[in-house]
Formats: C-alpha cells, structure tokens, sequence
C-alpha cells in the first residue's frame, strides 16, 4: 500500500525509455484506483500527464502494411456538447430545464472491417479492401463521458480506457 501511495504521489517527469514506461505505469494506477473526484482535484501538470497518455493509447492505432503505425486520437473520438437538465445529467424533454453544458466524448478504437465483411456487406469498396479502406474507427459505449469541460473529459476519458483497455489497445479481459 505505501509503495502504491508513493507511485501515486510520486513526479511522473522522467527522461529515459524505462522511466517513461514506468510513467505510464503511475498514470495507469491513478486512473484505475483514483476516483472521479479525486482525479478532478489533480494538479494540472498531473492532469496534462493523464490527457497526454490518453491521446497516445494504442487503441488509436492500427498497423501499416510497411511496419509503420497510424494513429488518431481525432479520428477516434467524437467531440460533441449539450445542455441538460442538471438533477438528471440527461437532456430533457422539457427544453426548460436543459440549464448545464456539458462537453460529450465518444470513442473507440479502429477495426479491421475486412474481416467483419458480413458486417459492411453494404459498405464494401467497390476496389476491394485495402490499406487505405478497410481500417474503420468504432464506438465503444463504455467509453461515452460527460463533464461540464473538455480537460474533465478527457481525464474521465482517460480513466474509461484504462479501465478497458491495456497499454497496446488490446481489450482487458475481466475474470
């Protein structure tokens, strides 16, 4: 326990590879072990840190054909805003009480649709599937956050997909 409250509260600025995935190992533990208000209360350096690593996930990433890696956070999540009703979190019928913005974040990781062709029998390329089309971007429900701003979310964000995902993007499997 102390060794984790130490990592917890410990400098995540290293120089070296071996510090900076132990880094992202403290990262991992805050995100997983801290709550939602507490990682609110973060400093901002610690915040950057989280919001960093989230845009840096693997699960944003999918492999070229030459060895290389693609990867975009931008083309995987979805930015949107709304008002709601502040007791409920939710919009309301009655426009009325629809008084808190908030910023709304969706996202999940690429898929190779080629292999799911049953799936997009209707979206098939007409050339056939190839690097440049069969990669699509999917929406993992279980990472759909709100906050009343975008650092929020996405340190929200961040805790979701340490949550369900591993550092190479692969799905956490749970007993």
């Amino acid at each position: 326990m102390f060794l984790m409250q130490q990592m917890l509260e410990g400098s995540m600025m290293k120089s070296t590879k071996e510090e900076k995935m132990e880094d992202k190992q403290v990262i991992i533990l805050k995100l997983r072990n801290l709550t939602e208000a507490q990682l609110q209360s973060l400093p901002v350096k610690d915040k950057k840190e989280i919001i960093e690593w989230v845009e840096d996930h693997a699960l944003w990433s999918y492999p070229l054909e030459n060895g290389s890696v693609w990867q975009d956070f931008h083309d995987c999540v979805d930015i949107g805003f709304a008002y709601v009703n502040p007791e409920t979190l939710s919009i309301d019928e009655d426009e009325s009480k629809n008084t808190l913005f908030q910023v709304w974040l969706e996202g999940g990781g690429w898929f190779d649709a080629s292999l799911e062709d049953h799936l997009v029998e209707n979206n098939r390329p007409d050339e056939g599937w190839n690097e440049n089309n069969k990669w699509w971007n999917s929406h993992d429900i279980r990472l759909d956050v709100g906050a009343n701003d975008l650092e929020t979310a996405l340190v929200l964000l961040a805790k979701k997909v340490a949550e369900y995902y591993d550092t190479d993007g692969s799905e956490i499997v749970s007993p």
